[in-house]
């Protein structure tokens, strides 16, 4: 049954693509509605998807279109301080979301690219691999955007600062 396939390959991949799309979107509600358009974009298409094996990567490139496309209609801006407005539910400390938006804030200035190879490798602990198939391109051009990336935001903090554990306290 189409239905018990989709969940079977569904499952596994539903904890990385919520990352994700809470990530690479402003507000929780965009998330939430990029995530849902996500799944039922996927499985109406399930079926004509070929190779099974592609499913993870064509589920990850769905909402990285989405957003492109919406992102470019509406241009709109946020602050820092209106960015999870429910995050102070997960008990993180105050100090944490100034560095989670400063952050996200930095990220979000890099190319297209690389802030969603740096979200897919951090915040949805994607590998590099993974990352190719979902993007294109050569592996070695991936890591290059995930090290390029990692060197920009390190020029705007400290070399301390492990943004991993940053970035995941907040999304967690």
């Amino acid at each position: 049954m189409p239905q018990e396939e989709f969940m079977l390959l569904y499952e596994p991949i539903h904890q990385q693509l919520a990352l994700y799309c809470r990530a690479i979107s402003k507000i929780k509600e965009d998330a939430e509605d990029l995530m849902n358009e996500t799944i039922l974009i996927s499985f109406q298409n399930f079926q004509s998807l070929k190779d099974r094996k592609a499913f993870k990567y064509y589920c990850f490139k769905i909402p990285s279109n989405l957003n492109k496309r919406l992102m470019s209609k509406n241009r709109v801006q946020y602050k820092p301080a209106e960015l999870w407005p429910d995050v102070e539910a997960n008990d993180i400390s105050a100090e944490i979301l100034v560095d989670y938006g400063i952050i996200y804030k930095e990220i979000m200035q890099l190319p297209i690219k690389t802030s969603e190879a740096l979200i897919l490798h951090f915040i949805s602990d994607l590998s590099y691999e993974d990352i190719r198939e979902i993007q294109g391109g050569s592996l070695s051009s991936v890591k290059m955007r995930i090290q390029r990336g990692k060197d920009k935001l390190l020029q705007q903090f400290s070399k301390e600062r492990d943004l991993k554990v940053v970035l995941t306290a907040i999304l967690l």
